[in-house]
């Protein structure tokens, strides 16, 4: 039983890794830290029909992790994917714009990384303000999988 767990696990995540980058995908990484998502929660963009969502990775641990997110529209279209590098202890976040390739889009981010110690959340930053929106997550086999529900870029 133990083996056919293991077998599926091991199935599972080979199915799912596609889904965050495609091996022809050359994954840019964003590197924004805390003092930029303050200087963006203080700052309203001129531009108040700009819609954006913020992926914010914190991580618990103190080992440096990797994290891969991928957007997809409401259609479940994959639009594109970046990474992050989130130091030991530290945040770093990226917005869906990032992920979308110049696409205007509402859908959802998965993002995926080895590292169990990553928290995910997610802000949406609209012309009516900034509100927090629904993240799932979940560890399998010491990695963490993160999807924001909701995004939007626009």
């Amino acid at each position: 039983m133990k083996l056919f767990r293991l077998t599926s696990r091991l199935l599972l995540l080979g199915l799912v890794g596609p889904l965050y980058a495609q091996e022809s995908d050359v994954v840019v990484d964003i590197d924004r830290d805390g003092m930029a998502l303050r200087a963006e929660l203080d700052v309203r963009p001129d531009d108040r029909d700009t819609t954006d969502t913020a992926i914010i990775a914190s991580n618990t641990s103190d080992r440096p992790a990797r994290v891969i997110c991928a957007a997809f529209d409401a259609n479940g279209n994959r639009l594109g994917s970046a990474g992050m590098r989130v130091p030991g202890k530290g945040l770093r976040y990226l917005r869906a714009s990032d992920l979308a390739n110049g696409v205007d889009y509402v859908g959802q981010v998965r993002c995926r990384s080895g590292n169990a110690g990553i928290q995910g959340s997610a802000l949406l930053f609209g012309p009516g303000g900034i509100t927090d929106l629904p993240v799932v997550q979940h560890s399998v086999n010491g990695s963490k999988h993160i999807v924001a529900t909701v995004t939007a870029s626009f």
